[in-house]
């Protein structure tokens, strides 16, 4: 712990991405927080479908002024789920992964403490082998998804580009010069988070960018 407080103090990092997935106990995020300042979005990770832990896990940072958002799917393209008995992700139907996201929001939002903080977008919802309307924040009339029209994914829209990786041969020019306008990027540790603004986050796809 003390190695990671001084790694982040040195660095002036203010976000961290975390989850249940990773075995931090409670007094781990508060005391990272009441050491540097640090907050978090807080979420799914690969293949998590437990909301009610997630939302658990969130009051706790409320509470202590640590939380940041809430976060869905991490990259289902790589991490399928089983949500409800219905399996999603990867190269089958996207759908689960869907309904996951769509029940994460509406959780949120229906909380009392908890309604205040934004929902992220699953990562790589360019990926979907489907039409589930995951490229939306919420999904528009007429462009025949598999889920409703009007259906509310989130507020804003992540999704990893990875200007390292370890496949990578080489550090490449301009790793990014592609990405849609409009958006404000976040530097997190190992990729960059695209926070799209609701008003231009409508686009017909996302794209894939890992």
């Amino acid at each position: 712990m003390d190695k990671t407080i001084e790694a982040i103090r040195y660095t002036g990092i203010r976000w961290i991405r975390s989850g249940y997935e990773g075995g931090a106990t409670d007094e781990d995020y508060q005391t990272l927080h009441r050491e540097t300042g640090v907050r978090f979005s807080y979420g799914l990770m690969s293949g998590g479908t437990n909301i009610a832990k997630l939302l658990t896990g969130g009051r706790m940072l409320a509470a202590s002024g640590a939380l940041l958002a809430f976060e869905g799917n991490n990259e289902p393209n790589n991490w399928g789920v089983n949500y409800k008995g219905e399996q999603g992700g990867k190269n089958q139907s996207w759908l689960a992964v869907a309904k996951l996201q769509a029940d994460l929001y509406k959780a949120v939002k229906a909380d009392p403490t908890l309604k205040q903080y934004p929902v992220w977008s699953i990562s790589e919802g360019g990926a979907q082998t489907d039409n589930v309307g995951l490229q939306y924040l919420q999904v528009p009339a007429g462009t025949n998804a598999m889920m409703p029209d009007g259906t509310r994914y989130a507020d804003y829209a992540t999704c990893h580009n990875y200007f390292s990786h370890p496949s990578h041969k080489g550090l490449y020019d301009n790793q990014t010069g592609t990405l849609p306008t409009r958006v404000a990027f976040v530097k997190s540790t190992g990729y960059l988070a695209i926070m799209v603004k609701p008003g231009a986050a409508n686009l017909p796809a996302m794209p894939k960018m890992s």
